[in-house]
């Protein structure tokens, strides 16, 4: 059910900035485009998911790289 309620809280975020509303704009180093929507619905996400399961590691395009995941039993992929 955790992963569930993430996903409903998620597009609480994503719906209201479907269709173009979203900003957007190019990653620094050429590496694709991210959307105002990408990084509200990141943030929510490690915020939520990291309070529920604070021993499990984070891995996602739109945070920078944590090595430490590695040596969590657990880990996020978003």
């Amino acid at each position: 059910m955790l992963l569930v309620e993430a996903a409903r809280r998620a597009s609480k975020i994503a719906l209201p900035l479907a269709g173009g509303a979203a900003k957007s704009w190019e990653k620094r180093g050429n590496e694709g485009p991210v959307t105002e929507a990408d990084l509200a619905i990141n943030q929510m996400l490690l915020a939520f998911l990291r309070s529920e399961r604070p021993d499990y590691g984070w891995l996602s395009e739109e945070s920078e790289d944590d090595p430490s995941r590695l040596e969590k039993h657990s880990c996020f992929v978003i």
